[in-house]
């Protein structure tokens, strides 16, 4: 138990030895200033979302040094192996503390998450409410069970079972402190996407939550959509330039175009300011959102990039999705991102349940007509929570899940009619034959290539080469 009057708090990603570059989380710096706002002085937050290929003494030197009372760890569905991995050397090295889990995964999965995750809580939802609450009553000493039936968001283990407490939503964006952006300044990182990004440093921010869209693979929709005002989210990026030095910004949300008026003068807002700050939307924009007038504002305000979740060249596969989209659709909004002078990069799904191969083969074919300069294959990986994930279940489709092999790049998919392995190598080949052209080899040079970028990346790699590979 807690028995200090000061409450040492670390929000971490998982220990994962194969990345190397990390970028600011935006959740967890949301997470940090709630609980920075209910503590005050009481709470000492650090933040571990970088150079998360330490070694594990190094690691464990690191915990002992700063001997946490609590550990809050980000999980999503392909990190639950690192994430146990990681609980593993917490607990050998601080036998005493407090386990906490969020994230993609917990939203998704809370009925079941603390059986394969042996953490002591879990909170689902948005977080900013029940998590400053639940450090508040761990400070105190004091998490009676009466208390944590009222925490919102709550999931613990009891004899009787896995007990769950309603999640709560934030209604008013604006009224939430910015991310604690002190505990991961941009300058310390470079952007996980280092071929993409102009300048740096880059920050990302958010416009909207939640998704009034209802894609069968994904949980989003699952929440009630909101977003910001114009004002609260040009302050943010006023304090960014100001404070932090940003040149560059990311829209991590794909909805931010929902509203679509709201959009557009969000976009004519920033250019009136002549910022001069380039900026790219990377989530996966809604693809029937744009429009030429959304676009011209955009490019007007600095936006020289637009990720698409464009999923499926097949009109039948995204009927099965759910996607209210058409191919038709997808053409010609490609053809204005194209004709506005933005470059375009989509995301691509294979092997989503009953999809066949030549259907793979049709999205593939498109992947290569459209005027695209970045494209992303993934194969299908069942979300728990998602409407299909709970329909492939009841139908006894779905089989027994091992959450440790959970992974877009190799999964185990066998819910299309292409085996395993064929739908390995089809994603191999997709992603070989878009990006193996003179064309796409032009541009990945031209925006990778850089005298900025080639000096950070130099810098980079000396720094793994004479061993400094973590940075307390």
């Amino acid at each position: 138990m807690v028995t200090t009057a000061r409450m040492n708090l670390l929000l971490m990603l998982p220990l994962r030895a194969q990345k190397i570059l990390y970028v600011p989380d935006l959740g967890m710096g949301y997470l940090a200033t709630s609980v920075r706002k209910e503590l005050g002085d009481r709470v000492n937050v650090s933040m571990l979302i970088n150079h998360l290929d330490v070694k594990e003494d190094d690691f464990k030197a690191y915990l002992r040094q700063h001997a946490f009372d609590v550990v809050c760890i980000k999980v999503f569905a392909t990190s639950v192996a690192s994430v146990n991995h990681t609980i593993k050397l917490i607990r050998s090295t601080l036998p005493g503390v407090h386990i906490v889990i969020g994230g993609a995964q917990v939203n998704s999965d809370s009925e079941n998450v603390l059986n394969y995750i042996s953490a002591d809580f879990a909170l689902r939802g948005e977080a900013e409410t029940g998590f400053p609450l639940l450090v508040k009553a761990l400070a105190d000493d004091g998490l009676t069970p009466e208390l944590k039936r009222s925490i919102p968001g709550l999931v613990w283990k009891e004899p009787g079972g896995i007990m769950r407490n309603d999640p709560v939503i934030a209604k008013d964006l604006d009224a939430l402190p910015y991310p604690a952006w002190d505990l991961m300044k941009p300058a310390d990182f470079l952007p996980q996407d280092t071929r993409y990004a102009r300048r740096y440093p880059v920050a990302s921010i958010m416009l909207t939550r939640g998704c009034p869209y209802g894609c069968k693979f994904c949980s989003v929709s699952l929440t009630k959509f909101r977003k910001r005002s114009i004002d609260h989210t040009l302050a943010e990026i006023d304090m960014l330039r100001s404070e932090y030095g940003i040149r560059e910004f990311n829209i991590l949300d794909s909805n931010s175009a929902h509203d679509r008026e709201h959009f557009i003068k969000f976009c004519k807002a920033l250019a009136a300011r002549n910022y001069n700050l380039p900026w790219r939307l990377v989530g996966g924009m809604r693809v029937d959102s744009l429009d030429a007038e959304m676009l011209a504002a955009m490019k007007e305000s600095g936006c020289y990039q637009i990720w698409l979740g464009i999923e499926s060249g097949s009109d039948r596969v995204l009927s099965l999705m759910n996607k209210e989209l058409t191919v038709e659709q997808i053409k010609q909004k490609v053809r204005l991102v194209h004709k506005a002078g933005i470059d375009a990069g989509g995301y691509f799904v294979l092997g989503y349940p009953g999809e066949k191969v030549e259907e793979m083969h049709k999205t593939i074919r498109m992947a290569l007509q459209l005027d695209l300069q970045y494209a992303l294959f993934m194969i299908f990986v069942p979300e728990p929570g998602a409407p299909i994930f709970k329909e492939m279940q009841k139908t006894g489709r779905l089989g027994k899940i091992d959450y440790n092999d959970l992974d877009t790049r190799m999964f185990r998919n066998t819910f299309c009619e292409c085996p395993p392995e064929k739908l390995v190598k089809i994603r191999d080949w997709a992603t070989f034959r878009f990006y193996f052209r003179p064309r796409i080899i032009w541009i990945v040079l031209r925006d990778f290539a850089s005298p900025e970028k080639l000096l950070l990346l130099l810098k980079v790699s000396f720094g793994y080469l004479v061993g400094r590979k973590f940075r307390w």
